[in-house]
């Protein structure tokens, strides 16, 4: 077992650290004219790149079943070729290249060279006593993160493996950020299930916001899970008393976490079956007008799950993706703002899993797996299995970006212990669905959530700078950032914000090379400069996002 485990790491570590490039070509129509040439085909973090230029209005590559397509956008001065950029998952076998070429000429096709089982297999050899020696140095970092629940140790040992996703430069959403504010969506009746365990110091601000901030159409489910801190129980009956909204349920033993949540989850179905249920951690804060944002992706009937954005809430977190960050009194209400004025469709990003903190549950996939699997004990890993489980039956899960909730996040039981239960329970998760992990990685490759991470980046960061009396952050945008990486001919300039995107502007305005801009920490310009840089005049989408996000105010 043990060795079956350390290769498939072997496998994750060489698939993510094979490298090999293969030499381009000439695009040729089924007349023998050239359009075109293929500059790059490369094999980096098992992805194949293929880069090049051609007179198309089109270009796709194929590889088995896998399809990916892109509209050439890189122009250079004196030539009617335009460049573009195309990676897809490595697969072997021939890579399929196909070309649409515009009104009146017919599509080009032809076979680029691929990469073969075999080759792949040589790769890999080289690799394995590599492989061997690192880990062999890594021991007593391992030691620590296996043993001791060190959590930076891990993090240490899948970064010198070279096992931590990265998530790649994308084009930004502008349309996330619109002129005029979005409508408020209207109320929708639901059921809040908020377990309690302990955190007494909590419970008067999470249950306050809960009160406050909620709007008329809801119902709560408070769940003591017989805590052992004797100010808890008597705080959430006088809490609860007068309230006719709040239904106080008390464990008469503990059950631990999932086995509270199930109950919330049987009462719930059991009398209110065709509201949605939402999962509320007590140490989730939550802002002004949280609950209709929440619910409103549930319209659609194959959406399963909503979460919101969070500085605690795995690949849903603001400003790094995965990495935990403390706010600051009045951060949460302050980014929330800024997040209420995003489109709320635009950003709305589908992901392979929700995070239970605060997590909308659809009630009709909530009837189909009514119960969290009580093999997660304690819990972490019980709301991943059942996302899997729903998608299997067809239920996407949304990230909505429109909404910012804090999670003060491991109040019920320290470090080490998350540790343990999380290595044991993401095995289970392993073994029950072997492609969640790739979809997760994938996730962060692409994260469709740069544009709302930037934005409430930029905002937290202002607030940092105000709190310290240091004056406004300084924000850089480099426009031609990717005409310096990739050493084009001079009067070559990107049309577009982002890597195999379309950009809709002109060529030759590329503009200064770095345009500098101050953010306060209300989130506007100081002073009355607000004009935006040339990149976005010639169509960059992610300029313009960029520029517009520095006129929000927090």
């Amino acid at each position: 077992m043990l060795l079956g485990r350390i290769y498939r790491i072997f496998e994750r570590y060489a698939e993510m650290n094979i490298a090999r490039d293969l030499p381009g070509t000439s695009l040729t129509d089924e007349g023998g004219a050239a359009y075109g040439e293929i500059t790059r085909i490369a094999l980096r973090r098992n992805r194949i790149h293929v880069e090049g230029w051609a007179e198309a209005e089109r270009i796709g590559l194929a590889v088995n079943r896998t399809r990916a397509w892109t509209v050439p956008d890189l122009v250079q001065g004196g030539s009617v070729r335009r460049g573009f950029a195309l990676d897809i998952p490595c697969e072997t076998g021939p890579i399929d290249l196909i070309a649409e070429r515009g009104e009146g000429l017919p599509k080009a096709g032809q076979s680029l060279p691929g990469f073969s089982q075999a080759t792949l297999m040589r790769a890999r050899l080289p690799m394995a006593l590599r492989f061997v020696a690192t880990l062999a140095a890594l021991a007593p970092v391992i030691y620590r993160w296996k043993w001791q629940g060190d959590l930076g140790a891990r993090e240490v040992v899948k970064e010198r493996l070279g096992l931590v996703p990265r998530s790649e430069a994308v084009e930004m959403i502008s349309a996330l950020l619109p002129e005029a504010p979005p409508p408020v969506p209207p109320e929708r009746a639901a059921t809040l299930i908020l377990p309690v365990y302990n955190a007494f110091h909590l419970l008067p601000e999470a249950l306050e916001r809960i009160a406050t901030h909620s709007g008329t159409a809801w119902r709560l489910l408070l769940i003591d899970d017989a805590s052992p801190d004797p100010e808890v129980l008597p705080f959430l009956r006088t809490w609860a008393e007068g309230r006719p909204e709040v239904t106080l349920l008390e464990n008469p033993e503990n059950l631990g976490f999932i086995g509270t949540v199930n109950r919330g989850f049987t009462e719930a179905l059991a009398r209110w079956p065709e509201d949605p249920v939402v999962l509320v951690n007590s140490d989730a804060m939550v802002p002004a007008g949280w609950l209709p944002r929440l619910l409103a992706p549930l319209a659609e009937p194959d959406v399963a799950s909503v979460t919101p954005m969070s500085n605690d809430a795995e690949i849903f977190t603001v400003p790094v993706i995965c990495q935990r960050n403390d706010l600051a009194p009045g951060d949460v209400d302050a980014l929330d703002r800024v997040a209420a004025g995003f489109d709320p469709r635009a950003g709305l990003a589908e992901a392979p899993t929700g995070v239970g903190f605060c997590m909308a549950l659809a009630p009709r996939f909530l009837a189909r797996v009514p119960q969290f699997d009580t093999i997660f004990g304690r819990g972490y890993g019980e709301e991943n299995d059942w996302c899997r489980k729903v998608a299997e039956l067809g239920g996407r899960h949304l990230c909505a970006p429109n909404l910012f909730v804090e999670h003060r996040g491991g109040q019920s039981f320290g470090s080490a212990d998350k540790q343990r239960l999380l290595e044991r329970n993401l095995r289970v998760l392993a073994g029950r669905y072997p492609g969640y992990d790739a979809e997760v990685q994938e996730f962060i490759r692409r994260d469709p959530l740069n544009t709302p991470r930037l934005a409430l980046g930029l905002v937290l960061a202002a607030r940092r700078q105000a709190a310290l009396q240091a004056g406004p952050v300084p924000v850089y945008h480099r426009p031609c950032a990717r005409r310096r990486r990739r050493e084009l001919p001079a009067g070559t300039h990107r049309a577009g914000g982002g890597r195999g995107r379309r950009g809709a502007g002109a060529a030759g305005r590329a503009g200064p090379s770095l345009e500098a801009r101050a953010l306060r920490g209300d989130g506007a310009h100081p002073g009355s400069d607000q004009r935006f840089c040339p990149c976005r005049e010639t169509g960059g989408a992610a300029a313009g996002a960029a520029h517009r996000l520095f006129l929000r105010r927090a």
